[in-house]
């Protein structure tokens, strides 16, 4: 199997991150694509032309990162299960995945409009992506002493959004009145798949 990723895409890391936590580097090779050109690649495995897109031998190629983290999660792996399969666990990991995800939404949104000309970017967008992502922070540090102590797909994603902001967002202290929070993010940043998986623009 093959993985089209780019090493700067918060949710490309989380299949990575998945990839490697599940010992299945020898049956999926990465192979890095620059999405905003629309290889045939790309889209020949995604019609979006959109990362992560996993090519299968003769069967669909996957795309969007939750599908692909669920799919490789499902398979064979000396490594337990980083979803379960039923329970109030499960609800819990998936609806803290959605919120990571959305959060990150709104740093590409925010990303994307400061890129226009000054004179072409809302105020009033930027206030309400950054007041999401703001929130979503708060709600996680409220909630992250009950999250379980194993890694889950919630607590990747969410590992993800807050590498992204470091990245994307140098100047906002996500850190500041969230110290469970930056204490879970420096225990992810402490395993392996994080740390070579940490975001950065291809030359």
């Amino acid at each position: 199997m093959q993985l089209l990723c780019s090493p700067s895409s918060p949710y490309v890391r989380k299949a990575r991150i998945v990839r490697l936590e599940k010992k299945l580097t020898p049956d999926i090779s990465e192979t890095m694509v620059v999405a905003m050109e629309s290889p045939p690649q790309l889209l020949d495995a995604n019609p979006l032309s959109k990362i992560p897109a996993l090519v299968r031998p003769g069967l669909p190629p996957l795309f969007d990162s939750p599908v692909i983290c669920e799919y490789l999660d499902s398979l064979p792996s000396p490594v337990p299960a980083l979803l379960v399969e039923k329970g109030e666990a499960r609800w819990q990991a998936l609806r803290l995945q959605a919120m990571a995800d959305g959060a990150i939404d709104a740093c590409f949104n925010m990303v994307t409009e400061r890129r226009r000309d000054e004179e072409k970017r809302s105020p009033l967008w930027q206030d309400r992506w950054m007041n999401a992502v703001m929130r979503s922070l708060d709600r996680m540090e409220q909630e992250c002493g009950t999250w379980q102590t194993d890694l889950d797909l919630g607590q990747i994603a969410t590992g993800c959004l807050l590498g992204y902001l470091g990245f994307r967002f140098e100047s906002l202290d996500w850190r500041a009145n969230r110290p469970h929070l930056a204490k879970k993010f420096d225990e992810w940043m402490a395993r392996p798949s994080f740390r070579e998986t940490i975001p950065f623009d291809p030359t």
